[in-house]
C-alpha cells in the first residue's frame, strides 16, 4: 500500500498497520470465503472450526486465542468440507491455497494491485 499514491502518507504514519481479523492477505481472502454464503454470525463459527481443526494450537493461550489461521501448505489440499464447509466455498479455498504455493497468487502490494485482482477476479467463487 505504500506504492499507492493514495495510501502511502498513511502507511508511513503507521508502520505495521494490516487490516483488522487477518494477519496476512491469504488469511483475510479465505475468510472472505467463508463469509460469502453465511451470515456475520455464522461466518466465525467456521473460522474457528477451521482453526480448530487445520490450524496450529498457540500454548499457552492468549487471550481467548487457542489457534493460529491454517498455513497455507494445511489448506491446499485440506478436506475442508467435514467442518461444514459447502463443496463449492472448500473448492475455493483450496484453489486460492494451491495458487499462492505454485506462485501464482501474492497478496504482496510491492508486487502490484492489478495483477492480484486480475487473477482474483478470473477465478469462480472470487471476483
Amino acid at each position: 500500500m505504500s506504492q499507492d499514491a493514495r495510501l502511502a502518507k498513511i502507511v508511513a504514519a503507521r508502520p505495521g498497520l494490516r487490516v483488522s481479523g487477518a494477519l496476512d492477505g491469504f488469511e483475510l481472502a479465505a475468510g472472505a470465503v467463508l463469509g460469502q454464503q453465511f451470515t456475520v454470525f455464522d461466518a466465525p463459527v467456521l473460522a474457528k472450526r477451521l482453526a480448530g481443526v487445520f490450524g496450529r494450537p498457540v500454548h499457552p493461550s492468549f487471550a481467548g486465542l487457542r489457534y493460529v489461521f491454517p498455513q497455507v501448505e494445511n489448506l491446499a489440499e485440506a478436506n475442508l468440507e467435514i467442518i461444514g464447509i459447502p463443496a463449492d466455498h472448500a473448492g475455493t479455498n483450496r484453489r486460492l491455497a494451491q495458487a499462492v504455493l505454485a506462485g501464482k497468487l501474492d497478496f504482496n502490494s510491492r508486487n502490484g494491485l492489478h495483477s492480484m485482482l486480475l487473477w482474483l477476479r478470473s477465478h469462480p467463487g472470487l471476483g
